[in-house]
């Protein structure tokens, strides 16, 4: 919930800084160049790492992780509740493979974390400078 509101935010920010012009009271000059707070280059990085952000598949193994987290929960609830030794050893089990996952997923979203976010910066910041050389 946090995260989409902060990102509604976010994305209010950008086109409020991209719409209205900044002022510039040194430039007396009549031309109607206007100097906006975040140009071009800027919206075209940012949509390309908000765009790469979101095909990829970091959101889709973080609602895995919560997913195994909730499946113990419910595991553990039913535990207490129900006293059979042989659904105790069957939830036992089970819970043993959901943990499993959960470490497996959680080493896999921590190995992709740390590639990914660092090529991603550099790729953005590539398509920065290419864009910002490309529309001057």
């Amino acid at each position: 919930m946090l995260k989409s509101i902060f990102s509604i935010i976010l994305i209010a920010c950008i086109s409020v800084a991209v719409s209205v012009p900044t002022a510039d009271a040194g430039n007396n000059n009549s031309s109607n160049d206007r100097d906006y707070l975040i140009g071009l280059p800027e919206v075209i990085s940012l949509t390309f790492m908000t765009g790469a952000f979101i095909i990829s598949p970091y959101g889709k193994m973080q609602r895995e992780i919560y997913t195994l987290k909730q499946d113990q929960l419910f595991l553990r609830r039913h535990l207490l509740i129900n006293q059979d030794p042989t659904f105790r050893k069957q939830t036992f089990s089970v819970l043993e493979i959901t943990r499993a996952k959960q470490r497996e997923t959680e080493h896999k979203l921590r190995r992709f974390s740390y590639w990914f976010f660092p090529s991603l910066v550099v790729a953005g910041t590539g398509i920065f400078y290419l864009s910002d050389w490309a529309l001057d």
